[in-house]
């Protein structure tokens, strides 16, 4: 049997640096002061592959939502 070669390529955006990404669609750092770790949140957002969302402790919304 022949193998195979598989070429992914990734779009300017996503192969681009974090720093350039737009601050919208990152994630902010886990801050335990100003953040906890909650239930997903509808979009689906899963902080890190932890299968929770990064929520906002003073009103328990999601960080990335925002």
């Amino acid at each position: 049997m022949a193998s195979q070669r598989i070429t992914i390529r990734l779009s300017p955006a996503l192969a681009a640096s974090p720093a350039a990404i737009p601050a919208a669609t990152q994630t902010p750092p886990y801050d335990p002061t100003k953040y906890t770790l909650g239930r997903l949140c509808p979009r689906g957002h899963d902080y890190q592959g932890t299968g929770q969302s990064l929520r906002r402790r003073h009103n328990g919304e999601c960080a990335q939502c925002n």
